[in-house]
């Protein structure tokens, strides 16, 4: 048995492989920090003498703040990662050696929306270590996650351990195995795939790592169809070749696709390519000297193919749901009080309103048809610009409101998804929250008698009760806080009292 190690370098702000003896003591042992791509409760500093600092044994465990900032709660840092070999089982194993964490965001600022700041703070759990693993049995066509020990059941008097998917939502560290570990378990695979086959397979260039493992063990010789399998369930994988090096024909057929020289190209350098061009021949678009442009939608549409509103019968599908929830969700602002209300307030339209990324690219169609959309879509594909992006959601947003300002409207119609589209819509929303504000400012609080009598005069100050929305935009202005916009209307219910 082979076994290595791999621990996080505060210098490199990656992971890298350490052979040297203090690594492999048991977790108990060591002293423990917390980083995040340089951002932790060390100075970035004094990140760097935590690198192979034998004599205090102090090893740094990684969260995804980033991850974290749309999830706030209890976490899980990665202090060590581990792979052991075992060449004559042809088996490997990942371990990964964690840590509790809770992260908690404050806003810092809250200049406008899309100028959000946030404050990490950081309670972490040093006496709580716990192990995860993913068990890889290549000759046996077998991929088994086990979590902790203390996720575990009792039946009978006998315990068992959960055991998930490491690519399912129930079994999430909110980081992913990091491409070093991924690269040398991929290594030893693809010795065991030659001996097998005689040849390496050849994967997709931009699958995730988890996920490409997981492929590689289930579908060796055609790891992108697994996509499809978990796509399009149990009636597909019984047609699935184990003996074939490509199944790129057999899945055309079930999607209805053309077999084309160029098509089977996008297939094997991205196994998602003809998810996207069966969803944009579905939706109207068959040109397939559009389709080129979107062999890889990564940047629009993510690696889940749920987002295209595929479900397992192949068929389009409508996701029911609020975008108010999604958009705000994503940057780590949801308060599930305000969204409550909000859909409280509009219970009709919300039961009746459904969101699937098919009628959205519908609504461009019918606008400007098939080449404009095309171009106006595959535009977004093509730059990492993060304003065009942005316009796109804010797109994507207003289609699921039902309210498209014309200004936005003929933006995107001259220019796509852009800069100027973006400025136009960030213009118009502020404007909307402008006049908002001046409403908020005039709301005058119902104060009782107790609450006002707790207004006096101390050694370090006076303390008095904000009477008005506009006493709180006065705090917010003053002290640079969001007190105004998000207690306002809750000071008005009386939920809340602000001194």
């Amino acid at each position: 048995m082979e076994q290595i190690y791999y621990i996080y370098d505060g210098e490199k702000n990656g992971w890298i492989e350490s052979s040297e003896t203090w690594v492999k003591d048991d977790i108990e042992n060591f002293n423990i920090e917390f980083v995040s791509d340089g951002t932790a409760e060390i100075s970035t500093d004094n990140i760097g003498m935590y690198k192979n600092n034998a004599y205090s044994k102090r090893l740094l465990a990684y969260i995804n703040l980033d991850y974290a900032a749309r999830h706030d709660g209890y976490r899980t840092a990665v202090a060590r990662w581990r792979v052991q070999f075992y060449r004559e089982q042809r088996t490997a194993i990942i371990y990964a050696d964690c840590y509790n964490v809770r992260v908690s965001i404050t806003l810092k600022s809250f200049p406008g929306i899309f100028d959000v700041e946030y404050i990490h703070n950081i309670e972490s759990f040093k006496n709580s270590p716990r192990q995860y693993s993913l068990r890889l049995d290549y000759g046996k066509w077998k991929y088994t996650a086990i979590p902790a020990k203390s996720h575990q059941a009792e039946s009978g008097g006998n315990t068992f351990n959960y055991r998930y998917d490491w690519t399912e939502p129930e079994f999430d560290f909110s980081v992913e195995i990091p491409s070093v570990v991924v690269a040398r378990v991929m290594s030893f695979m693809e010795v065991l795939a030659t001996e097998e086959f005689g040849f390496k397979p050849v994967v997709p260039q931009n699958m995730p790592g988890n996920l490409l493992l997981k492929y590689y063990v289930q579908y060796p010789l055609d790891v992108g169809v697994g996509y499809y399998v978990d796509m399009l369930g149990y009636d597909f994988a019984n047609k699935v070749l184990r003996k074939t090096d490509s199944n790129f024909e057999l899945v055309c057929d079930y999607l209805g696709l053309p077999k084309t020289a160029g098509l089977k190209k996008a297939y094997h350098e991205n196994a998602l390519a003809l998810a996207y061009c069966w969803f944009l021949k579905e939706i109207g678009i068959d040109d397939l000297n559009i389709w080129k442009y979107f062999y890889d939608g990564k940047f629009l549409m993510g690696t889940s193919l749920t987002r295209l509103g595929i479900d397992r019968s192949g068929e389009m599908y409508r996701k029911a749901g609020g975008s108010w929830r999604c958009w705000w969700s994503t940057r780590g602002l949801w308060d599930k009080e305000r969204y409550d209300e909000y859909i409280a307030r509009d219970k009709d339209k919300y039961n009746t309103r459904y969101i699937g990324w098919h009628l959205l690219y519908t609504w461009l169609l019918e606008k400007w048809g098939v080449q404009r959309t095309g171009e106006i879509l595959s535009d977004v594909l093509k730059n990492t610009d993060y304003d065009k992006y942005d316009c796109f959601v804010m797109w994507l947003n207003d289609y699921c409101d039902g309210d498209f300002p014309e200004e936005f409207v003929q933006a995107i119609y001259r220019s796509g998804f852009s800069r100027e589209a973006h400025d136009i819509r960030n213009e118009l929303y502020m404007q909307a929250y402008n006049r908002k504000a001046l409403e908020m400012k005039k709301i005058e609080f119902k104060l009782t008698r107790g609450e006002l009598a707790r207004e006096e005069e101390t050694a370090l100050g006076t303390i008095k009760v904000a009477r008005s929305g506009n006493d709180l935009f006065l705090i917010s202005e003053n002290m640079h806080n969001c007190v105004f916009r998000i207690y306002t209307e809750k000071a008005q219910k009386k939920r809340c009292t602000i001194y």
